[in-house]
């Protein structure tokens, strides 16, 4: 459909997303968002916790004989379902960026970093979900902040820390860049300021 609607007017430029990415998992896949110039709107958070709901689900359609569509193995259909192979959008050229899908994933600010911990692990409720597919913090900072403000043609007011732009930013309890991985999910927000004024503090 979005082949059909660059036809008849070009995508190219106008930074359309393709929401989620869910299923974009084939290298054909890539070059087609790319030729379209597509921004990818990742959503980690809802591929760690749907993954485990959605491999239950599969297994149980297996055993009762119920599967209707291929593949059949219950981990295949899960990473076909909700694998973000995030490293090789970046690699084909992609703009990506990350999100929680929030209200569809309750925001848990306990696990604020839950996506972050995600496409720098690939980790899930359901297990690993694509090896080799893990990218750099640095990398998974970049989708949350620059590339988001690109996503929106904001990038030169907000997403990264420089004179003349908004002063968005949180200061963390842990160094997002250094602690182990087990432990990015524990890290927490302990001040968020918005334009340069303090919009949050925790207690």
């Amino acid at each position: 459909m979005l082949e059909e609607a660059d036809r008849e007017r070009p995508l190219r430029g106008r930074r359309f997303t393709y929401e989620h990415g869910f299923g974009l998992i084939r290298p054909d896949y890539y070059r087609r968002v790319k030729a379209l110039d597509l921004i990818i709107a990742a959503n980690p958070t809802l591929a760690y916790f749907a993954a485990a709901r959605s491999f239950r689900m599969h297994e149980a359609m297996t055993q009762v004989r119920i599967a209707k569509h291929p593949p059949s193995d219950p981990w295949e259909r899960t990473v076909k379902d909700w694998g973000l192979p995030v490293r090789s959008w970046l690699r084909e050229g992609i703009v990506v960026t990350g999100g929680t899908d929030c209200p569809a994933v309750a925001y848990d600010p306990q696990r604020p970093l839950l996506g972050l911990y995600m496409v720098t692990t690939q980790e899930t409720l359901a297990g690993k979900l694509l090896p080799g597919e893990e990218i750099s913090r640095e990398e998974a900072l970049r989708l949350w902040t620059i590339n988001g403000a690109y996503a929106t043609f904001e990038e030169g007011r907000k997403g990264s820390l420089e004179p003349g732009k908004w002063a968005d930013l949180v200061v963390l309890s842990d160094d997002y860049l250094t602690v182990p991985d087990e432990r990015l999910p524990a890290i927490t927000v302990s001040l968020t300021m918005v334009g340069g004024r303090i919009v949050y503090e925790r207690a």
